[in-house]
């Protein structure tokens, strides 16, 4: 019997990983853009005083209602094809390395897991919201950070 092979599209990775890798990239420079056209005075204001000319991350991305939704629509875009790459990798050096080592692959590819949970927790919930669970979902992505580097 003939095996159907139903193919919608065939898109190289190297453009899924540049539109991955420009999602945030994006949705930063728009929440930017965004805070200082609808309110300069307040996206730039510190409680110290000190003058800025562009606002911080915090003020750019969570200050505005239109800068966090399109902040959390690029991550949440920009979550999945990093998922999917974790099980790619999983795959790939579950098949290259010895069978006594495939607990390293797993555990390498578990903390990629958790570090996408862990940058999806601090995108979607903010410091006014549930403090206790933001300050969870920062360590648990500083404690990931620290084990790559």
């Amino acid at each position: 019997m003939k095996s159907l092979n139903l193919r919608l599209a065939r898109v190289p990775f190297r453009h899924v990983a540049r539109l991955t890798v420009s999602l945030p990239l994006v949705g930063f420079i728009f929440c930017v853009v965004w805070a200082l056209y609808s309110d300069r005075g307040s996206a730039t204001r510190t409680h110290c005083g000190v003058k800025n000319y562009l606002p911080s991350v915090s003020a750019a991305i969570g200050g505005f209602p239109l800068s966090q939704l399109v902040w959390r629509i690029c991550i949440s875009l920009h979550a999945f094809p990093r998922f999917a790459v974790a099980a790619m990798y999983y795959r790939y050096l579950s098949s290259i390395v010895y069978r006594r080592y495939k607990i390293y692959s797993a555990l390498a590819c578990t903390l990629n897991v958790i570090e996408n949970i862990g940058l999806i927790g601090l995108t979607f919930v903010s410091s006014s919201e549930n403090y206790s669970k933001l300050k969870f979902k920062y360590r648990n992505f500083r404690f990931r950070l620290g084990v790559c580097i």
